[in-house]
């Protein structure tokens, strides 16, 4: 009798360890596959190549760029000249946006943004990485994008500076001065605003979010207070991460928010 009860409970004991290890490894499948779904087409993505060759071959201008909202199966973005928007499935894999509307802009600069477009239009398979998106056909990588930031999106408004490395901007600047301000313009990709007393501009380049600002050149003028004023064309020029929101620009630096500036009232 004692010799059956060792068997069985040697017995369960084989079959809770056996039970143990089935749910670790169901665990740790269903773990990498979270991980793997946490990579989403979702967000904006700038055009690197295209039909084989750089983008910048094939286009001469704006380089272009999509954004993906994939909650509301919508995309928009920027063909080259003009602005593009509408609709897309996406299923298995396969992305197609067949039914896109898009500006009539004249452009005067070279691109592809006819052959663009129709492109998205077709059923095109994807494959997605944190930091890249190539869209294929026939087996044949058509266009490839990097994980990026569409500027557009905050262009033709002033931003206002609100923080300089984590602290409030008016605690910088005289009163009866104002707030430092950036406007971006995209044609000519140059920025420019106040400067908390002269005005400024800077030519800049855009790397997926990666934005590198020029030495700024400002105006002369005599001004009581230029510390703050120096604080903030410092911590603009050289290269910084960027993070915007519907109401804010960060320029973020070493992991660290170096400026933040908020859309300012129209």
């Amino acid at each position: 009798m004692k010799r059956l009860s060792s068997k069985m409970l040697l017995l369960a004991v084989a079959v809770l360890a056996f039970g143990i290890m089935i749910q670790s490894c169901k665990s740790t499948k269903d773990s990498a596959k979270g991980s793997a779904s946490a990579v989403t087409i979702d967000g904006t993505w700038i055009l690197q190549t295209f039909e084989g060759a750089p983008a910048a071959n094939s286009f001469k201008g704006k380089i272009p760029s999509m954004t993906i909202d994939l909650a509301e199966k919508r995309i928009n973005g920027n063909g080259g000249c003009n602005r593009f928007f509408g609709t897309f499935t996406y299923e298995k894999n396969i992305l197609s946006a067949p039914k896109l509307g898009a500006t009539l802009m004249a452009c005067i600069d070279d691109n592809k943004e006819g052959q663009f477009l129709e492109m998205l239009g077709k059923s095109n398979e994807v494959t997605v990485t944190e930091s890249t998106l190539t869209l294929s056909n026939g087996g044949k990588a058509v266009a490839e994008f990097v994980k990026g930031i569409d500027l557009s999106a905050v262009a033709g408004s002033t931003w206002t500076l609100e923080a300089i490395e984590g602290k409030d901007a008016k605690a910088l600047f005289d009163i009866k001065d104002k707030l430092p301000t950036l406007e971006f313009n995209l044609t000519e990709s140059r920025i420019s605003g106040n400067a908390g007393c002269n005005r400024y501009n800077a030519g800049y380049k855009l790397e997926g979010s990666a934005l590198t600002i020029g030495p700024a050149m400002l105006t002369k003028m005599a001004c009581p207070n230029l510390s703050g004023e120096s604080a903030y064309t410092k911590a603009l020029s050289g290269v910084s991460n960027l993070k915007i929101t519907d109401s804010s620009i960060l320029f973020i630096r070493d992991g660290k928010e170096v400026l933040k500036f908020g859309k300012a009232a129209k």
